[in-house]
C-alpha cells in the first residue's frame, strides 16, 4: 500500500511532524470508513479495527512501522540473529504510539491518578 510506504518514510525522515500526523490521519479515514483496507487483518479483525476507531487504526499503523522498521533495519540484534525478539519490537512499538499520542494530543501523563 503507497499510503503506508509514504508514511513509513515520514516518520523515519521527520518523525511525527503535522504533515506526517496528515498522512496518518488520511490514510485511518480512509480505512475507517472503507474505501482501504488495513491488509494483514481478517474480515472480522478488520471490523473490530474499524469499529475501535481512528485512535486504534493510528496505532496500529505506527506499530506496524516499528515493527517494518527494526525488521527492515537490521537495528535490533534478537538471539536467532535475523530478526527483532518480541521484546524489541514491543518496546520500539511502545516508544513510537508514545510519541505519536504525544503529537496528537491522545496521551495523558499519570492518566492514573486522573481516573
Amino acid at each position: 500500500m503507497k499510503e503506508l510506504t509514504d508514511i513509513y518514510e515520514a516518520i523515519a525522515t521527520e518523525g511525527f511532524s503535522a504533515a506526517t500526523l496528515r498522512l496518518i490521519d488520511n490514510l485511518t479515514n480512509d480505512i475507517q470508513y472503507g474505501r482501504k483496507d488495513f491488509d494483514g487483518f481478517t474480515l472480522p479483525e478488520h471490523a473490530g479495527l474499524c469499529k475501535g476507531g481512528s485512535p486504534l487504526i493510528g496505532a496500529s499503523i505506527v506499530a506496524r512501522y516499528a515493527r517494518r522498521s527494526l525488521a527492515a533495519g537490521g537495528n535490533a540484534e534478537s538471539g536467532e540473529g535475523s530478526s527483532p525478539a518480541n521484546w524489541q519490537i514491543d518496546e520500539e512499538q511502545e516508544r513510537l504510539i508514545e510519541s505519536w499520542s504525544k503529537a496528537v494530543g491522545l496521551w495523558f501523563e499519570h492518566s492514573d491518578s486522573i481516573i
